[in-house]
């Protein structure tokens, strides 16, 4: 994502957080009609997989890079010491 592409991934765990709306598709695992299909339209349609590509990327790079991950980082830790604490 972060190299301004569109991704199809399966609708588990963590790719559901990762993968938002106009950066790709998300299809159920088990869905391999679905899958083709997803990657049949970005393949057909070009323009549309590079908006997608640079939807991606933009996410990717306001909620996982610099500052913003090592403060997500921060607030994680905190949280803990602060449900650790007597």
């Amino acid at each position: 994502m972060w190299k301004r592409r569109p991704v199809v991934g399966g609708r588990v765990g963590g790719i559901v957080d990762q993968i938002v709306d106009g950066s790709g598709f998300l299809v159920e695992p088990t869905d391999l009609e679905g899958f083709g299909q997803a990657v049949h339209h970005l393949l057909g349609d070009p323009l549309a997989a590079a908006r997608m590509g640079e939807a991606a990327r933009d996410h990717v790079h306001r909620a996982y890079f610099g500052d913003t991950h090592l403060l997500r980082w921060a607030e994680l830790f905190g949280a803990v010491v602060a449900t650790r604490s007597p």
